[in-house]
This record gives structure tokens, C-alpha cells and sequence, in this order.
């Protein structure tokens, strides 16, 4: 990707599901973002893939799951 930008956009889920599903849809629906990375806390984490799924957009964490 030759002198392609990436531009960082940050959201606060505050570790409540509520919140991370809420800013999941505005990140991908007023955002437009490409992708989602992030998710510190595993319910968080689970909250936002179908999300994730629902508008076929790629999620990327690093929280272990036994699922």
C-alpha cells in the first residue's frame, strides 16, 4: 500500500458492553471505518463481534477466548 495513510480513530468503551456496542455502530456507521482493533476486557470484546459481523467488517483483539 504505497503512501497509504491510516488514520487512528479512538473510542472509550468505558469496560460496559453498552457503551462498547454503541461506539462499535458509530465507529463503523458515521466513522466508516475499515476495520475495529481493540477490546481489553473479554465481555467487551465478545459484545462487539457481532457487530463486527453484522456489518462484515474485521475485529481484531488480542483477548483469549475459550470459545
Amino acid at each position: 500500500m504505497k503512501g497509504a495513510k491510516l488514520k487512528v480513530i479512538l473510542a472509550d468503551t468505558q469496560t460496559r458492553v453498552d457503551v462498547a456496542i454503541s461506539e462499535a455502530e458509530r465507529l463503523i456507521t458515521t466513522e466508516k471505518v475499515n476495520f475495529l482493533a481493540g477490546g481489553l476486557y473479554s465481555s467487551v470484546a465478545k459484545a462487539v463481534i457481532p457487530i463486527a459481523d453484522k456489518y462484515q467488517i474485521p475485529y481484531i483483539s488480542d483477548v483469549p477466548s475459550s470459545a
